[in-house]
């Protein structure tokens, strides 16, 4: 019994892992070896992608398509969720941060970091249920903002630290000692080298921007990636799985290499580092 045990472990091991196989063959010559890396899955896959031959999807409205036919179509609308999401982050975070540092240990300072904070502990598909329920369902402006919350919880906070340390450097001073008070040494003269550090944060929550669209699409029934890879999941479509995987993968590492960039503009030295660097 424990033979055919064994036999059924090794038949199942090698029906994963192979595409042709000879079950009972020896390894017995260099081709046969051979084989076990050129007739993987996982090889076969990445000679795929990389010639542009990738997996069919087998499910949804792209039966029996490739997988980038599919994902044409439902790419655009993640895409306009994450970058309405993103927008909304960066226009509701930058000033949180600037009146809480502004108003720094005051009562409106205490309010935003609690308010902020709640919303931070919450998963995008919590909001984003509460918000199905309580509100209607009007535009793609809702779910964007059930994205965003949690991120501007993190990034205002960020740009609240970052302004009371640029306050707090010589060049500031120098500012304060030739006149300038209040907003205008806020917004003038710390604003920009205090966007640094926040903009870098910004660059790392791409990545969660796109994990909390799979379940925002999914709850306000978005005809998005996110909801397609659900029910690729649900239905079994590795294939497409993976695909989507991959490009998402993409887009995360060009945004945060946009986000250092963005960065470099922002601070001119760590332009010229990067200036350097690329001369060594």
């Amino acid at each position: 019994a424990s033979q055919d045990e064994l036999r059924l472990v090794l038949e199942y091991w090698q029906s994963y892992w192979f595409v042709h196989r000879d079950m009972h063959r020896e390894l017995s010559s260099q081709s046969r070896l051979g084989a076990i890396v050129t007739e993987t899955r996982y090889a076969k896959w990445v000679g795929g992608a990389l010639t542009g031959r990738l997996p069919t999807s087998q499910t949804g409205i792209a039966r029996s398509r490739t997988s980038l036919d599919e994902l044409a179509e439902t790419l655009p609308v993640t895409l306009s969720l994450v970058a309405l999401a993103a927008l909304l982050t960066g226009l509701i975070a930058i000033p949180l941060g600037v009146i809480g540092a502004y108003r720094r240990g005051r009562p409106i300072d205490v309010v935003l970091a609690f308010v902020l904070m709640a919303f931070h502990s919450l998963p995008p598909f919590a909001l984003a249920e509460l918000f199905d329920t309580w509100l209607p369902r009007t535009s793609i402006v809702l779910p964007a903002f059930a994205l965003a919350l949690g991120t501007i919880g993190v990034l205002s906070r960020t740009q609240r630290s970052a302004l009371l340390e640029v306050l707090s450097s010589d060049y500031v001073r120098t500012a304060r000692a030739k006149g300038a008070f209040g907003a205008r040494l806020l917004i003038v003269h710390a604003l920009r080298t205090a966007l640094v550090p926040m903009v870098a944060l910004a660059g790392l929550q791409i990545p969660v921007l796109f994990g909390g669209a799979v379940l925002v699409e999914d709850i306000f029934e978005l005809p998005g990636t996110g909801r397609a890879v659900l029910d690729a999941i649900r239905q079994g479509d590795t294939g497409f799985v993976v695909v989507c995987v991959l490009v998402l993968s993409l887009l995360t590492s060009l945004s945060l290499v946009a986000a250092d960039l963005a960065a470099g503009v922002l601070d001119p030295r760590i332009r010229e580092t990067l200036r350097r660097r690329g001369a060594t």
